[in-house]
Parts: C-alpha cells; sequence; structure tokens
C-alpha cells in the first residue's frame, strides 16, 4: 500500500513539525508566542517535547519502510480509489499549508480578534 504509506508517512512527519509541512507553522507560532511572552522555558520545553514526540514518531517511519515478507501482507491491496481520493488530498494539503501557511493563520488571526471583541457579552 504504498500510496497509503506515503500519505501516513507525510503526516507523522507533520506532527513532528518538519519544515515545510503544515505542523511547522503551529510550531514556530508557540515557540515565536513563548519567547515574545519572557517565558523562553516554555519555548524550550516545547522543542523539548517536539524532540520527545519525534522519537515516537519515527518508529513509525520506520515500521512503513520495513520489508515484511509474510503471506497476510503480500495478499494486501491498496485501497480503493474512493478512500485514496481523501487520503491523498489531506497529504497534499498538509504539504500545501507548510509551504503557504498565510490563508490559515489569517483566518485564525480573524477568528481570535472576532472572538476578542465579543468580550464579556456571551
Amino acid at each position: 500500500m504504498p500510496l497509503t504509506a506515503f500519505a501516513l508517512a507525510i503526516s507523522v512527519v507533520a506532527l513532528v513539525g518538519l519544515p515545510p509541512l503544515a505542523g511547522f507553522p503551529g510550531e514556530l507560532v508557540l515557540f515565536t508566542a513563548a519567547v515574545q511572552a519572557d517565558m523562553t522555558w516554555l519555548g524550550v520545553a516545547l522543542i523539548l517535547n517536539s524532540v520527545i514526540s519525534a522519537g515516537f514518531y519515527l518508529r513509525i517511519i520506520y515500521a512503513l519502510i520495513q520489508p515484511i515478507s509474510t503471506p497476510k501482507a503480500e495478499q494486501a491491496k491498496e485501497a480503493p480509489l474512493l478512500m485514496l481520493i481523501p487520503i491523498l488530498a489531506l497529504a497534499v494539503l498538509i504539504i500545501l499549508f507548510g509551504v503557504w501557511p498565510d490563508p490559515l493563520v489569517n483566518f485564525a488571526g480573524d477568528a481570535a480578534n472576532a472572538l476578542l471583541s465579543l468580550g464579556g457579552s456571551v
């Protein structure tokens, strides 16, 4: 199932927060906010957490690239096209929003400003 495995690998690497995938801008915003708030210790904790998480996520990648030669594994087929389309579309979006995160960042900023403008009226 090479296409499914590729999409899973993209997703896992994005969780680690490596550029140019969608997890990186989020990690960068959190780290920058921690440093700007004079909470550098929190930024260091975020980086340490990312490194520890990467250790766990890389085990998944390692399992994906290991050759398996069991009869059951050899009978496995790629997922049907109707299942592959959303899986691969999400993998493409992970890459796209990692390279060009501005639409998501702007949307999140607008949403935060709208919520803050509500104030105590809720």
